[in-house]
Formats: C-alpha cells, sequence, structure tokens
C-alpha cells in the first residue's frame, strides 16, 4: 500500500506541538479541488458563486476525495473571538457536508492573523471537514 504524506509547515520554525489524522484510501490517485482566498459569501461575490458552481460540477462529474483551503478564509479582519457565523457562512455554505464528504485540509492566510486565530483552529471542532487543528499539523493517507 502507497503511504502519501501531507505535511504542511508555513515557516521553517520547528514546531514543537503537532496533531496527526490518518486516513484510508483505496485508490491509487486522489482528486484534490484546492481553494483559497473563500473569505467572501457567494451572495456578496459573484466569482466565488461562479467558482463553487464550477466546483460542484465537476464533482458531481469526477468526486474530490480531499479539499485545500489555502487562507483567506474570511475577509476582512479574520476571526472574532468564538464567533464561527462568518466561517459557517465561508465554508460550510458553499461547501455543504451533504455535497462534499471529505476534508478539507485548512491553512492560516493573512487575513485570519488580523483576528483570532485560535478561533480560527477551533472551527475543526464544530465543523470536522474543515481540518485545522493547529497552526503545523501532519495529514496522513494511507
Amino acid at each position: 500500500m502507497i503511504t502519501k504524506y501531507f505535511l504542511i509547515v508555513l515557516t521553517f520554525k520547528i514546531f514543537h506541538n503537532f496533531s496527526h489524522k490518518k486516513i484510508e484510501v483505496k485508490k491509487e490517485e486522489l482528486n484534490i479541488v484546492i481553494v483559497g482566498d473563500i473569505g467572501k459569501s457567494e451572495k456578496k461575490s459573484s466569482i466565488k458563486k461562479n467558482v463553487v458552481a464550477q466546483i460542484r460540477k465537476r464533482h458531481n462529474a469526477t468526486p474530490y476525495d480531499l479539499g485545500i483551503v489555502l487562507g483567506d478564509n474570511i475577509y476582512e479582519f479574520g476571526f472574532a473571538r468564538d464567533d464561527f457565523t462568518k466561517i459557517k457562512e465561508m465554508f460550510a455554505d458553499s461547501f455543504p457536508n451533504d455535497t462534499f464528504k471529505f476534508d478539507f485540509l485548512s491553512l492560516l492566510g493573512n487575513h485570519e492573523y488580523f483576528g483570532d486565530t485560535q478561533t480560527a483552529m477551533k472551527y475543526h471542532e464544530k465543523e470536522p471537514r474543515y481540518y485545522q487543528p493547529d497552526r503545523y499539523y501532519l495529514y496522513s493517507i494511507a
């Protein structure tokens, strides 16, 4: 069995704590969707609405196995402490669980640093598909 590792490290700093999640995939190839700058709702951004529609269309034709969210998940000023309202609108409403039944590995973007990064990392406790347990983490696919 081929094991693939995704190590997400945002700096050269040696990190003292990391979270690890491992999933098993029973096929040779992964179909991955990568998105970034999702920080506006589809109601406020026709560009995002069109991109999400294309992602949904491609997913229906050839299902994705994994998503990667490159950051800037809430504009302009990131997460307010313990407030998940905006990220639900930006992420869960655009990529609903009944359609996208896979993990999205999430990174902090510069806009997240304008707000509360701890809340950004706690969102995965409410929405497990939005996977960001820490600033740095390991995610394995076996």
